[in-house]
């Protein structure tokens, strides 16, 4: 998701989203996939729950990445 383009053009549809939505149902949500030694920096999480933040989003979800053998990675 990161490329660009698509990245900036993903978060623009998220405020839209978040912005149409009834205050009282809220509906849209993110989802932050932790993966091992790629995305688990302290900075990283601050920066997608800043990014979250600032468009409105009041939930986060986070999830973790596990290896084939069941390990979480």
């Amino acid at each position: 998701m990161k490329q660009a383009d698509t990245y900036d053009r993903l978060w623009g549809n998220l405020e839209k989203y978040v912005a149409a939505q009834n205050e009282n149902k809220m509906q849209v949500k993110t989802k932050f996939v932790l993966y091992s030694g790629v995305n688990d920096s302290e900075e990283q999480i601050d920066a997608f729950l800043e990014k979250s933040k600032s468009i409105g989003i009041k939930q986060v979800i986070f999830g973790m990445k596990a290896s084939e053998n069941g390990n979480v990675e």
